[in-house]
């Protein structure tokens, strides 16, 4: 999974435009590795965790860019706040409390998984990608039917006398 996310990212950063078929290709990866990881098993589980998988692997290629996004802000509040605290001349700064702080790991989760539907529908087909993806994936690990059939007869009965 670390291993498609990068090659997303990676895609990303070097061309400036998602390519679909990679998507696909992450979700065959990831749902071979979930297949081969069950020892073929399959069951709804195993798709769950493939569909959830894929779809971590292909919205944490984002994490840069949002980590980007949030130092180029902060650089601006951290400036905002120097000219402030200067003509203040105090500055008190807390860190932040155990429940502020995991909130904002929720939000910021939220906020990752979200990102492919910000875009709206200019990222129509990118969404609808991202799902022939995670249908890759889940169809990969299908649960394995096991069929009877029989019983069969080995070897030729005793002959009566």
């Amino acid at each position: 999974m670390v291993g498609c996310s990068i090659a997303w990212y990676a895609v990303l950063k070097l061309t400036d435009s998602q390519w679909g078929i990679l998507a696909v290709v992450v979700g065959l990866a990831v749902g071979t590795a979930v297949r081969k990881g069950s020892n073929g098993r399959g069951g709804w589980r195993y798709q769950a965790l493939a569909i959830f998988l894929t779809y971590t692997a292909i919205v944490s290629s984002y994490v840069p860019f949002i980590i980007e996004g949030m130092r180029e802000g902060s650089a601006e509040v951290a400036s905002d706040s120097l000219v402030k605290a200067e003509s203040e001349k105090a500055a008190v700064v807390e860190p932040p409390r155990a429940g502020a702080f995991a909130l904002g790991i929720v939000f910021l989760l939220g906020l990752l998984y979200a990102t492919p539907f910000l875009a709206g529908l200019q990222n129509a087909i990118g969404i609808l990608i991202i799902g022939f993806a995670l249908y890759e994936a889940w169809k990969l690990n299908k649960k394995a039917e096991l069929r009877i059939t029989g019983p069969y007869q080995v070897g030729a009965g005793p002959t009566p006398a």
